[in-house]
């Protein structure tokens, strides 16, 4: 029985001792836990700050681009409204130029042969009654060469004229246009 009592006894100690060892377990994992937990906390709120932060930043970052961006496409239309109230009247005055002056080349082209056989032929100094010869008119190809160069090539001349690159690949505008 003494045997009984002193197994009886080590028994509750034991329970005891493991009463007392998860007690003690628990109490350090809900420890370890609730430390975790606060230390999430603390980073998600500086998380949530430098994110907060760093979104300020790039929307400020967004809104200066894009306005500066708008800035350039207005001074870009601008730019473009002022090319095209000189570009479009001179391109109509070309139009209307070039048609004219192919209109007159065509017709001095059809007149130049029938002028010169007409009108400049040479008569033979002889006895009988003079008599046209025939006379050699020039040739298209002729004639071709002596039209005046297209506007385009014209204008590019002339505005080669007017410019005179410097040193470094820059060019300087010269005269008053």
């Amino acid at each position: 029985m003494k045997k009984a009592k002193m197994s009886a006894q080590q028994w509750r100690n034991a329970q005891e001792s493991v009463l007392s060892l998860e007690k003690r377990n628990v109490d350090s994992v809900d420890s370890i836990v609730r430390g975790g937990m606060e230390a999430n906390q603390i980073l998600r709120y500086q998380f949530s700050g430098a994110l907060s932060t760093a979104l300020e930043d790039v929307d400020t970052a967004n809104n200066s681009c894009l306005t500066s961006i708008d800035h350039s496409l207005q001074l870009d239309h601008g730019a473009c409204w002022n090319m095209n109230s000189m570009i479009i009247p001179c391109c109509e005055g070309l139009r209307e130029l070039k048609g004219g002056h192919y209109h007159l080349t065509v017709e001095i082209s059809e007149n130049s042969g029938k002028c010169l056989e007409e009108e400049y032929m040479v008569d033979n100094p002889s006895c009988t009654i003079p008599r046209k010869r025939a006379f050699n008119s020039p040739s298209m190809s002729s004639m071709e060469e002596l039209k005046t160069p297209p506007f385009e090539e014209l204008l590019k001349l002339f505005w080669e004229a007017k410019t005179e690159k410097l040193g470094n690949g820059d060019v300087k505008h010269i005269g008053g246009i």
